[in-house]
C-alpha cells in the first residue's frame, strides 16, 4: 500500500512537472505502415476486369 501510495504521488509530481501548453505539443505518428514498393506495373490483363456489352463496340456482339 505504502509503494502504491509513493508511487502515485512521484508520478503526480513528474505529471505537473511536465506540462505543455498545446502551442508546445508536438506528438510524433503512431501510424507505422509496412512498406510496399512496386517494381513493375501491373498488367493489362490483372487490371481489367469483366467488360460489359454496352463498352463493347458493334462490330463484336454476336
Amino acid at each position: 500500500m505504502r509503494r502504491f501510495l509513493l508511487l502515485a504521488l512521484a508520478s503526480a509530481a513528474v505529471a505537473t512537472a511536465q506540462s505543455i501548453s498545446i502551442e508546445e505539443f508536438d506528438p510524433k505518428s503512431t501510424l507505422r505502415v509496412p512498406e510496399h514498393k512496386l517494381t513493375r506495373a501491373k498488367s493489362r490483363s490483372s487490371t481489367s476486369t469483366t467488360t460489359s456489352a454496352t463498352s463493347r463496340p458493334a462490330s463484336w456482339t454476336s
